[in-house]
């Protein structure tokens, strides 16, 4: 099985993917989001597995954006499961932040933070794990320039790069890129929890634990998404999700994506999303799946 993951590696979606699927997979890292989509769409045999959404900062709209285009569906690809992965982040430096009294690469320093920090300038991240830390960094290494990257993996890659370069990213991302790990479970906001799609063309067996995904469009009118929600709240459906994404070719209008307990092969969720139909222009299942959580 091939699995491309939203990369470089060391990346928290190639986290989630390691701990899902091990040794069954053969992996390849991409370093866009959309990547990974035209990836699969290309391979049969793959699959693929992105960030959907952060506990604290919400949803990953790159990725929302290509589950609502037609060609997800076209492509015959649809969302496999839905992963959920406690994301511990830590303070990776250039070794030579240390000298020469830090341990191996990837291991915990002997060296005094107080002095380590003081030669750090730049600390590099992913936006969100940023955000995560940002008070932290400027409480502790009050001197450094908060510098964001498009994933922890390529954080990693810069600091590595960076004499004076410090990342927030996994403790992977520090054996693979050469860091020393100065600190442990840096954030200090709380709860800190990434959840991933994985897409492919193989859907699993229903199980009792299952979410439904539709996109739909709606009329613009007065009334049109509280007519189509009312469809779900008249037959006890229970909403987990909705995210609205602008329509490219008319500004104000909305396309939506809702999440609802249950499969769409559930009679009650079938009858509910047949109802959900007439109130709608367009709608389509992009996925019956499970939440799995992972350590």
């Amino acid at each position: 099985m091939r699995i491309y993951y939203f990369g470089p590696e060391g990346s928290f979606s190639e986290e989630a993917a390691l701990q899902r699927f091990g040794r069954r997979g053969e992996y390849f890292p991409i370093r866009e989001t959309f990547g990974v989509f035209r990836a699969v769409k290309k391979d049969p045999q793959a699959i693929g597995v992105v960030p959907i959404e952060n506990s604290a900062r919400g949803a990953v709209y790159d990725v929302v954006d290509q589950v609502m285009l037609e060609d997800f569906s076209r492509s015959g690809l649809s969302i496999l499961e839905e992963l959920s992965l406690p994301i511990v982040l830590s303070l990776l430096v250039n070794p030579r932040v240390l000298g020469t009294r830090g341990k191996a690469a990837g291991g915990r320093t002997s060296l005094r933070f107080a002095d380590a920090s003081r030669k750090i300038k730049r600390v590099y991240s992913h936006p969100i794990q940023l955000s995560f830390c940002r008070d932290w960094v400027q409480d502790n290494i009050p001197g450094a320039k908060l510098t964001e990257k498009v994933s922890t993996s390529e954080a990693a890659q810069a600091a590595q790069r960076d004499e004076g370069g410090a990342a927030i990213a996994n403790l992977r991302a520090a054996r693979i890129y050469n860091l020393k790990v100065l600190l442990l479970e840096i954030e200090n906001l709380g709860t800190n929890i990434t959840n991933f799609f994985v897409i492919g063309r193989k859907p699993g067996r229903p199980t009792t634990k299952d979410k439904t995904g539709v996109v739909f469009s709606l009329e613009h009118r007065p009334g049109s998404l509280y007519r189509a929600l009312g469809v779900l709240h008249r037959n006890r459906i229970n909403m987990t999700r909705i995210i609205s994404r602008p329509k490219p070719e008319k500004l104000g209008e909305y396309n939506f994506f809702v999440e609802v307990e249950g499969n769409r092969k559930n009679p009650k969720i079938r009858e509910a999303l047949q109802k959900l139909l007439r109130h709608t222009l367009t709608l389509t299942v992009v996925g019956s799946y499970p939440l799995i959580k992972l350590k």
